[in-house]
């Protein structure tokens, strides 16, 4: 990756993390540009502008432009988390929503230890 030229993230604290991780190892990154949005990022790849290490919910495994390398165990997890004030009550899309998203978790929910 140090030798290839990046697309970033501008502000994000994994972004910042990752840089930080590599430069620690020795390894640099190259950044030739930032950018905020998944889609631009994944545009400027799919341009030919530089390599980007997006997470996976931002991939387009179908835009045959780009091509994708999975990272499991080499990267730290990521959390995702839904959020919603206790005292208001929820709308039956909000509750269909949540129920759906618990549902999708716990299919895609790696045992911990």
């Amino acid at each position: 990756l140090a030798a290839m030229p990046m697309v970033g993230y501008r502000d994000c604290r994994g972004q910042l993390q990752m840089e930080e991780r590599m430069a620690a190892a020795g390894h640099p990154l190259r950044m030739v540009r930032r950018a905020d949005g998944n889609g631009i990022m994944h545009g400027l790849v799919a341009a030919g502008v530089g390599m980007c290490l997006l997470p996976r919910l931002a991939f387009d495994p179908l835009d045959p432009r780009v091509a994708g390398i999975e990272l499991d165990g080499l990267v730290p997890a990521r959390e995702i988390g839904l959020v919603w004030q206790r005292k208001r009550r929820l709308s039956p899309a909000t509750e269909a929503v949540i129920a759906a998203a618990r549902t999708v978790c716990a299919r895609l929910a790696v045992p911990v230890g």
